[in-house]
């Protein structure tokens, strides 16, 4: 008798024949767009009527859950971006507190079902399996340090609570072929309408800031702090980059204004990470349209050429030369200006530059030294603020590095299991052609190196992860069968034999 294996092809055949299939998927709909959009603005105002708009607001998003579909998905996304929406626009009250830890769970719970129904599981997939080890062996190691163990493991619980629930999602939304770009473009045009309607109103600049200058200089507006403007613009501009490079849309000029307001927004913010991160994120995406560019007889979807991609970037690299060379070097004296936060140093001064994560790298590293091998516990920290006022629903943690930050809270032993991780997730969506999800998730890792937000889901690290479920789901529809050549203006889904 012949011994039955395990195909992931076989099994990817097996789904595409039971999953709900969208061959064709929607165009970026301006007045759908809009539409939208004039229906979320409100949704999210609903909070400045208080404890009532609260409870409105949560118990919508809880209801539309059980719509199912594309609903738990959106749910999600509509919660983390009243979480991280200005606080003029989005008040956070008490029961902001507690809501946002009830939503995943319940979207995790429906999505449990979804995916037994479809036959869907992530078990299959290796890189879920290092996620998973990683949280056990954190657990373990978190334990063992003795410091805040149930601080800790709460949020390990939480952490693998809001991944799991985004990887499912993912899962569910990959096996119906649904293509959700239209929606998270549309909560992208909310998200600028509301940054250029902080200006007039007067609440661009009002995220407070602790330390020793209590005054507020830095721009937040669509967002409750400068420090999550910054990182997410990039983020946000690279994923709208992919979208106008691989999409076939017709009205791709969206993607194309709206980086334009986000590099603006980068600029009134000084963020120098947003700006090394988007520089570094495209990088990364033009290496990649050579390396994932074909397997086997599926091809990947580009809009533009490759070699107008590299002498585009040339020509404008040597326009820029020529404006500086014109100028007599105003452009470079204007952003080594920015570089240095203002200082009129005719060169970067790289102390400068680095003096706004150094104290915490530094302590991050010590905190290593003290405990090498397993660390201090999982999104903890040993400073006295923390060690004061950490509780089960607010325990905040800054980190400024995270290499540094993985080393601190889970040592060596924890490290070895995150780098496997990485691995895994960066070796499946290389092998499966998805270079949108390819780029978002080495773009939410790069921006981590500066602002670190990768385990934070219960804040605003939420919002990167779902960024990093966009570009997944964009993949699906970056690629085509060369065979069919037809198909290549088409919306035809992520081949079985490449799911």
């Amino acid at each position: 008798m012949a011994t039955a294996t395990f195909s992931p092809d076989l099994a990817a055949e097996q789904l595409d024949r039971v999953a709900v299939r969208t061959p064709v998927a929607p165009a970026l709909c301006v007045s759908r767009i809009l539409f939208q959009a004039l229906l979320i603005i409100p949704f999210l105002l609903v909070n400045k009527a208080g404890l009532v708009g609260n409870i409105i607001f949560f118990g919508a998003l809880a209801a539309l859950v059980f719509r199912g579909g594309e609903w738990p998905l959106k749910v999600l996304t509509l919660m983390v971006l009243g979480l991280i929406c200005n606080q003029w626009y989005v008040p956070k009250s008490q029961i902001w507190t507690i809501a946002r830890f009830c939503i995943p769970p319940l979207v995790l719970i429906y999505s449990m079902a979804d995916m037994a129904r479809l036959n869907v599981s992530l078990f299959r997939r290796q890189y879920y399996l290092w996620h998973m080890l990683f949280i056990a062996v954190s657990a373990i190691l978190s334990i063992m340090t003795g410091y805040l163990v149930h601080i800790s493991l709460l949020k390990l619980l939480n952490y693998s609570v809001g991944t799991t629930a985004i990887f499912a999602q993912v899962a569910i939304q990959r096996a119906r072929r649904r293509d959700l770009t239209e929606w998270f473009v549309t909560l992208i045009v909310v998200i600028v309408i509301l940054g250029f309607a902080s200006l007039p109103l007067g609440i661009a600049y009002n995220a407070k800031h602790f330390g020793e200058d209590m005054r507020t200089y830095y721009f937040n507006g669509p967002f409750y702090h400068s420090n999550t403007m910054g990182p997410f613009a990039a983020l946000i501009a690279l994923y709208l980059t992919c979208v106008y490079l691989f999409g076939r849309y017709r009205n791709r000029w969206i993607c194309g204004l709206s980086i334009l307001s986000f590099v603006y927004f980068m600029r009134l913010s000084q963020s120098r990470t947003s700006f090394a991160a988007l520089l570094a994120g495209l990088a990364v995406l033009l290496v990649l349209t050579f390396l994932l560019h074909r397997r086997r007889q599926i091809l990947l979807r580009l809009n533009i050429r490759r070699s107008t991609l590299i002498l585009g970037g040339l020509g404008f690299a040597a326009v820029l030369a020529l404006v500086d060379v014109g100028t007599g070097g105003q452009l470079s004296k204007a952003v080594t200006t920015f570089i240095n936060k203002g200082t009129d140093r005719e060169e970067v001064d790289l102390e400068q530059v680095l003096a706004s994560r150094k104290g915490r790298i530094e302590m991050s590293w010590e905190n290593f030294e003290q405990s090498p091998l397993i660390g201090i516990g999982f999104e903890l920290s040993t400073e006295q603020w923390f060690q004061e006022n950490a509780s089960v629903f607010y325990a905040p943690v800054e980190k400024g590095f995270l290499p540094t930050a993985v080393l601190e809270q889970s040592g060596i032993i924890g490290a070895i299991f995150f780098v496997g991780t990485l691995i895994a997730m960066i070796r499946y969506l290389a092998s499966t052609m998805n270079v949108p999800g390819l780029v978002m998730f080495i773009g939410f890792l790069i921006v981590n190196c500066g602002e670190v937000m990768y385990f934070g889901v219960a804040g605003h690290g939420a919002f990167g992860w779902q960024m990093v479920a966009a570009g997944i789901l964009l993949g699906d529809f970056a690629v085509y069968d060369a065979r069919q050549p037809s198909n290549r203006n088409r919306f035809i889904p992520l081949p079985s034999a490449l799911s």
